[in-house]
């Protein structure tokens, strides 16, 4: 799960990089409609996951969001490349309204997987060194890696592959945790009708420290965003 989150921080932060440099430098005077569709389709595919979280198991539906992403990057670096070039500025937009829905399925998959993976008590003692891999990854991939690689790589959308191998190397290490170690209520049939009653938005929201804790990510991501 450290290594898991470590590539998968080094994917985040040279993604966001990527999209966010491609897209201000041709078309920065669309950043209004960029965020307008890119919170549109975070919440559509925040939504449409976690349906599918009620049919399928867990893993795989993790595995295969994590497949969809990596062919996603490696459409986007070939469109951006090979495509037609008139719509160069329509591939940089989609690319960069991604930047969000890819981030909240990749959190999803990963936290989902160690939720299940270990138990409260376990989680407790390993979750900040789990957290930890994620923000050194970033670290190095924003403050290191891509400063000291300007020379090599002067297009910056050849960035994409780097992603391209970092989200590979993580389909292959979620497979290999799916398959080697045993995940609790990863099948959807082991949560009975109370459990649903039980999560559904109504029921939740209806707990005030909830709702205290929604709001104060609400904030924290709009400061996010704007800074």
């Amino acid at each position: 799960m450290l290594c898991t989150g470590f590539f998968m921080g080094v994917f985040l932060a040279t993604y966001q990089v990527t999209a966010d440099s491609l897209f201000l430098n041709r078309m920065g005077d669309h950043l209004d409609k960029a965020f307008l569709v890119a919170g549109a389709l975070g919440i559509i595919t925040t939504a449409v996951f976690s349906a599918f979280q009620n049919w399928l198991k867990f893993t795989s539906l993790a595995l295969g969001s994590v497949a969809l992403i990596f062919l996603f990057t490696l459409s986007a670096y070939w469109l951006i490349h090979f495509g037609d070039p008139a719509y160069k500025d329509h591939f940089i937009f989609v690319l960069y309204c991604m930047t969000g829905p890819v981030t909240a399925v990749l959190l999803l998959s990963f936290w989902g997987i160690f939720g299940r993976l270990f138990n409260f008590r376990q989680s407790k003692r390993i979750i900040g060194w789990i957290d930890t891999g994620q923000l050194i990854a970033a670290i190095i991939a924003t403050l290191i890696v891509i400063p000291f690689t300007t020379e090599l790589i002067t297009d910056t959308s050849n960035y994409l592959l780097i992603c391209a191998i970092s989200i590979a190397i993580v389909c292959v290490l979620l497979f290999s945790i799916a398959s080697s170690f045993t995940l609790s209520k990863n099948d959807p049939k082991e949560f009975g009708e109370m459990v649903r009653k039980e999560t559904r938005l109504t029921k939740i929201f209806s707990d005030r420290y909830i709702v205290l804790l929604s709001v104060v990510l609400l904030v924290s991501m709009v400061m996010f965003v704007f800074s």
